[in-house]
């Protein structure tokens, strides 16, 4: 175990049924040598329809809220997480992203930026220095270990509703989805769309397949990011852009679906 004897040492996981979507979260707490105190474990509800980084994200900021409760017997927080998203972020969030409009170098929006606003918010609330370093996942460290059994404990409980709003619908392909496995080209094909999520950058993205039969990624499932809302579960004629690193929607030709609709009533 490597902690800092003289700082509040939080360890933190995310837990995630990747079948249900089911996601936990788990936290322990570590306090300083010279207080003499035994850990606090901590195992809020968990979330409906999640992901790991989402929960890795949660379990941060809800940790964070709740040393402000335990006392001021510290100057430095050490948040301990196995997550590499939220390790190399962290930093990202705080002196980058933030001062982007949350995009990142590319101009693409960050997923998650509501919670990555909390985490920063909740670390400012404490009036100490926040680091957040990595530990090695099932590694053998004692209060990793701790906190992964109580996101798995979590999880399996009562939830709390899902973090993000999110509508999906069946797809056709048996293909899973892989981001970037669809060049941008600038080509035109039919697009079936699966799943949107908006996202706080007054953006949506959209998980889609291709269900144009002459194109080189037929059935292939990817996502693409466009301005304006389009309706799930529809087929759209569109041109995409040429930006492997942030994929768009750059013109909407026709709505297959509305049109067969309209044609029936006629």
């Amino acid at each position: 175990m490597n902690t800092d004897t003289n700082a509040l040492n939080i360890f933190t996981d995310g837990a995630l049924c990747h079948k249900t979507k089911r996601g936990g979260v788990g936290i322990v707490f570590v306090y300083p040598e010279y207080l003499e105190r035994q850990p606090l474990e901590y195992s809020p509800l968990g979330y409906k329809k999640s992901t790991n980084n989402e929960m890795e994200l949660k379990a941060c900021c809800l940790a964070l809220e709740k040393s402000i409760d335990l006392g001021t017997g510290w100057s430095r927080i050490v948040v301990h997480s196995d997550s590499q998203y939220m390790v190399d972020n962290y930093k990202r969030a705080l002196f980058q992203w933030s001062r982007q409009g949350w995009r990142n170098n590319d101009g693409k929006p960050v997923l998650n930026v509501k919670i990555w606003k909390e985490l920063l918010h909740n670390a400012n609330k404490t009036r100490k220095q926040v680091d957040i370093v990595k530990v090695r996942a099932h590694s053998g460290d004692e209060f990793n270990e701790k906190a992964d059994a109580l996101a798995e404990k979590s999880k399996l409980g009562a939830l709390n509703d899902p973090l993000k709003v999110t509508r999906v619908r069946r797809k056709y392909s048996n293909k899973k989805t892989k981001l970037g496995s669809i060049d941008m080209s600038g080509q035109i094909i039919r697009i079936h769309l699966i799943e949107v999520t908006y996202l706080q950058q007054n953006e949506y993205i959209y998980r889609y397949e291709v269900m144009s039969p002459g194109s080189l990624f037929f059935g292939c499932v990817d996502q693409v990011y466009y301005h304006k809302a389009l309706r799930v579960g529809h087929e759209y004629k569109v041109r995409m852009n040429t930006n492997s690193k942030y994929p768009q929607i750059a013109k909407i030709f026709k709505d297959y679906t509305e049109d067969a609709k309209i044609a029936a009533l006629n």
